[in-house]
């Protein structure tokens, strides 16, 4: 999902919050994906939660998306009723049409359906994001000389990280020393200071990175400027997006092979730590963590299928019990700390070294992964078996080990019915 689509949809889901339609509403969700994770943060934002998550896609029923239950449509029906007057139904996807029906066939009123449609740039909206797009660029060149400029498109931080991890070898492959390098995010900005990237550039709105975008794509060949991104949907390479997982082509090897056009042998390497020491004792003896003996527990992602609130309870109980001080990852309002633990904004230009201070890591696959993988604690990252990625699953596409970038964490996949084993194998490894 773009950053930009995430802002049309906050507006929207102000309009509708505005509107008093979401009041004393039993909220419903359509589609497992990073619409809905953005539907129910901003939701959270307002004190509304949402019931669960419906979806077709039998893969992921019983699954959790950004915590909440990802459900058939017959067992919404069954545990609610379709016909409940408190029922609010939200859909925000391409094939809107196709669901709407469905929820009519099985009784659901048209009155209770609410849709959020993604509508497509015209052809005059395109020339005036590019027109917006010239003014950033020259006043970025200006600034800080003619070089090469690098966008990066997305806010994910593992991608930063990844990118991070091969920088040297391509800028001294493109034997270049000027250049912008610019980031939608101040977590993306934190990410690339741990690899000393020059000319760190932070968009003051992300929406003005699909005005860099339209004019890259009316400039192009003019124009000195790189899309750092795998797949980019609306660049001339965006075919990549769908080689995600095809003969053994995952995260690592794509960036390798075709953002960076690095051979093979090319490995990722991680940054050199700063010495935080004293800072990282100040502030575990603040929130009352044992040094060496924490757990940090890390139960958000922003891409892939989590876990129930529960099962983070009930580990982060043992792991007390058996003498842990336990904190958990929270990088913004709307993640709150697993019960009984300490809620810690672990700040991501600081996070290898908190995680090697602390000892222990237990985290749902996502970019804080990538950015503490290089620790010597021990680590112990989770996917949920049936959740796939492109052309492959999410466990194959995004593991530490074929990604090169880590060989010692325990990186196990889970099926929902068997989260009392993989609760057993957690505590005995620890």
């Amino acid at each position: 999902m773009r950053d930009y689509e995430k802002l049309k949809l906050r507006n929207q889901i102000e309009q509708i919050f505005q509107s008093g339609n979401l009041f004393h509403k039993k909220i419903f969700l359509w589609g497992a994906g990073d619409f809905s994770r953005c539907i129910v943060s901003e939701l959270l934002k307002k004190g509304k939660k949402v019931e669960a998550i419906i979806d077709n896609d039998k893969s992921k029923q019983g699954a959790f998306c950004a915590g909440v239950p990802v459900l058939s449509l017959d067992d919404v029906s069954g545990q609610y009723g379709l016909n409940d007057s408190e029922i609010c139904f939200i859909i925000c996807s391409d094939f809107w049409k196709e669901i709407v029906n469905q929820l009519n066939l099985a009784g659901a009123a048209k009155e209770k359906i609410t849709i959020l449609k993604k509508e497509k740039d015209s052809l005059r909206e395109k020339i005036s994001d590019a027109v917006k797009g010239e003014k950033i660029y020259k006043n970025i060149t200006e600034q800080y000389g003619k070089g090469k400029v690098f966008l990066c498109p997305y806010t994910g931080t593992g991608d930063i990280y990844l990118i991070g991890s091969f920088w040297e070898k391509y800028i001294e492959n493109l034997k270049i020393n000027n250049y912008v390098f610019i980031v939608l995010s101040n977590a993306c900005k934190k990410v690339a200071s741990l690899f000393e990237i020059k000319n760190v550039v932070l968009l003051e709105k992300m929406i003005y990175a699909k005005y860099l975008i339209a004019y890259y794509l009316l400039k192009n060949s003019s124009l000195d400027m790189v899309i750092l991104n795998d797949g980019w949907r609306e660049l001339p390479y965006s075919c990549t997006e769908w080689l995600r997982g095809y003969k053994k082509l995952y995260f690592t090897q794509l960036f390798r092979d075709f953002v960076f056009e690095l051979p093979s042998d090319a490995k990722p390497q991680h940054p050199e730590l700063k010495d935080m020491n004293d800072s990282l004792q100040e502030l575990f003896q603040k929130n009352g963590l044992i040094k060496g003996k924490t757990v940090v527990i890390s139960p958000f992602s922003n891409t892939l299928l989590d876990l129930p609130q529960n099962f983070w309870s009930d580990i982060s109980k043992s792991l007390l019990e058996k003498g842990y001080s336990v904190c958990t990852n929270c990088g913004c309002d709307t993640e709150q700390p697993i019960e009984g633990t300490t809620g810690i904004c672990v700040p991501l230009d600081q996070a290898p070294q908190f995680v090697n201070f602390a000892g222990y890591f237990i985290g749902i696959r996502s970019g804080f992964c990538d950015i503490i993988s290089g620790c010597n604690a021990r680590k112990i990252i989770l996917y949920y078996k049936k959740n796939r990625f492109y052309n492959a699953s999410a466990y194959e596409y995004f593991n530490l080990k074929d990604m090169e970038l880590c060989e010692d964490a325990l990186e196990l996949e889970f099926c929902m019915d068997e989260l009392c084993r993989i609760k057993k194998e957690i505590l005995e490894y620890l």
